[in-house]
């Protein structure tokens, strides 16, 4: 009997001897380099969502309303992405937002725009930029043409970082007491211009229609997106309504850079 029962006792040894065995040979197989190397190589675009990009967004107060009240900053989050805003107060970048100061943002600030709040190497792999409401009220075809120089001279800018998605925003519309109808028709030949015939072969370079969400047929911010009929950002319809059409259009506007 007291053979029997120490047979048994090495047995139960060794049964659990070669389960600890198998544990730890599990975790080396998980922790090795080739592992470590296949989840670092794995694409950033996934069926799931973007997964580790990092998203910068230059903006005002409109653009804090998308964010914020709209939910886009929630969503973007959802996606997979690190969300980073820049406006009022954060510098040249943050304080200048008209059509004729980009050229100077990404001249002159581009390292300060792709760094924005990152530390180390890092740099940001999206940048949305955008002008507020009053850059739509475009008072001559000579401004017309002034904005459209100045978008041209992003183009080459852009072109020196392909690995980096750059997305202009059209500039939300104004409420009809703040322009004119001939005003407002030029803004929106202008958003068309940007969309159609800016950059259509640049694969790092996408337009999303702010405008075009938020302004009615004649090109005015739409009477249900109003606060007030003397206030040109949008209310709470108006901002979610944005940030749903930008969060729907990005993968897209991704997966296209990836091409």
């Amino acid at each position: 009997m007291r053979i029997a029962f120490w047979l048994v006792m090495l047995a139960v040894a060794i049964l659990l001897c070669c389960a600890s065995t198998c544990r730890r040979g599990t975790a080396r197989q998980d922790d090795s380099p080739d592992l470590n190397l296949r989840r670092s190589a794995a694409p950033a675009w996934t069926d799931e969502g973007i997964e580790g990009m990092s998203f910068v967004f230059l903006h005002h107060s409109c653009g804090s309303g998308f964010l914020k009240q709209g939910g886009m900053w929630r969503k973007l989050e959802r996606m997979g992405l690190a969300v980073y805003s820049v406006t009022y107060g954060d510098g040249w970048i943050g304080e200048n937002t008209n059509p004729r100061d980009f050229p100077i943002t990404f001249g002159e600030h581009m390292d300060e725009v792709l760094t924005w709040d990152l530390t180390g190497a890092d740099r940001h792999e999206i940048v949305a930029f955008k002008s507020c409401y009053p850059a739509s009220n475009v008072s001559s075809d000579r401004m017309l043409a002034d904005y459209k120089g100045y978008y041209e001279k992003l183009k080459p800018m852009f072109a020196k970082h392909p690995e980096v998605l750059f997305i202009a925003w059209t500039a939300p519309p104004l409420v009809p007491g703040a322009t004119t109808a001939e005003n407002a028709a030029r803004m929106r030949a202008f958003c068309e211009w940007l969309q159609n015939d800016w950059a259509p072969d640049e694969r790092n370079i996408a337009v999303f229609d702010c405008h075009g969400v938020l302004a009615d047929s004649e090109g005015f911010l739409r009477a249900d997106f109003r606060k007030s009929e003397s206030d040109s950002h949008p209310n709470e319809s108006g901002n979610q309504a944005v940030a749903s059409a930008f969060t729907d259009r990005l993968p897209d506007m991704i997966a296209r850079w990836g091409e």
